[in-house]
């Protein structure tokens, strides 16, 4: 067998393996394909591809999560489901075939949440009820209720990101409360601003300001805190609680005592110092 004849068979093996090699590395262009390209943080994105190799093994990284997959006969990429993620402005999946050796990387947007809440009402009167309705947070998340810096509860959103809290009671001290809604999850803030009116003059209503002693008076009080205790005296003397209706005002039955000429009924409010006065006269017989 002749030097020529051996140095044409080496060239020859050589040849057919690296045909063999590019055969098998050829020049696959692979390719990434998303459910969707704006997903919002915690949404299922699927990820699937194609171009891979016949049947090769394929590495696929989305955000730092490793998983593999075998790709297709015709070299698609089987479909596989990530969570978008939250506190970042994107999500990037790298994949490389394992006998292609081709690296692909595709990247979509992530939607950041913009939660806004609303006050049911603005304005209140010292001691009245307020609640809040909130919109836009992350699905299921915790949210914190803070008033003034001071934390007051926890809340949870439904599936699409909204609540409604109970009632708030507003402190008997006129200003402005301003709440922040902070989602645990979503890291994101919502603030709304709710003013606590100041309280008009408290005034007095009689059913009559003039009769008999052992007859009943109607006492009507106005311009109180919501559902705050009033004490009520007869000429210096205490005789009833009140309590004021949501609205800051009340009604009590009053027996007319011993007495003659003219008299005072007075209302103080125990919380809002709020006080108010009127006269009555003793019908003479």
């Amino acid at each position: 067998m002749s030097a020529r004849f051996l140095g044409g068979l080496l060239l020859f093996l050589i040849a057919s393996i690296l045909a063999s090699v590019l055969e098998v590395r050829g020049d696959f262009a692979p390719w990434l394909d998303f459910s969707t390209y704006n997903a919002m943080p915690g949404e299922n994105v699927i990820v699937s591809g194609r171009g891979f190799a016949p049947n090769e093994g394929v590495s696929l990284d989305v955000n730092g999560i490793t998983s593999t997959a075998t790709a297709t006969a015709v070299g698609g990429l089987p479909p596989l489901s990530f969570a978008a993620p939250f506190a970042t402005s994107s999500m990037t999946a790298n994949a490389r075939g394992a006998t292609s050796q081709n690296p692909i990387m595709a990247r979509i947007g992530i939607i950041g949440f913009d939660p806004w809440v609303t006050a049911e009402p603005y304005f209140v009167i010292a001691g009245g009820s307020v609640h809040f309705v909130g919109h836009a947070f992350a699905p299921h998340e915790a949210v914190q209720i803070s008033r003034n810096g001071i934390l007051q509860t926890t809340v949870q959103a439904d599936a699409v990101g909204g609540f409604r809290t109970d009632p708030f009671a507003a402190p008997f001290v006129p200003g402005e409360l301003t709440y922040v809604f902070y989602g645990q999850l979503s890291g994101e803030m919502a603030a709304t601003r709710v003013t606590v009116n100041t309280l008009a003059v408290s005034w007095l209503d009689l059913s009559t300001y003039y009769t008999r002693v052992g007859e009943s008076i109607l006492i009507s009080g106005h311009g109180f805190g919501a559902g705050e205790t009033v004490r009520l005296s007869w000429a210096g003397t205490q005789f009833a609680l009140a309590s004021a209706d949501g609205r800051g005002e009340f009604r009590v039955s009053f027996i007319v005592p011993a007495g003659g000429g003219q008299s005072t009924v007075r209302a103080e409010g125990i919380l809002t110092g709020q006080t108010a006065e009127a006269k009555f006269t003793y019908q003479i017989y």
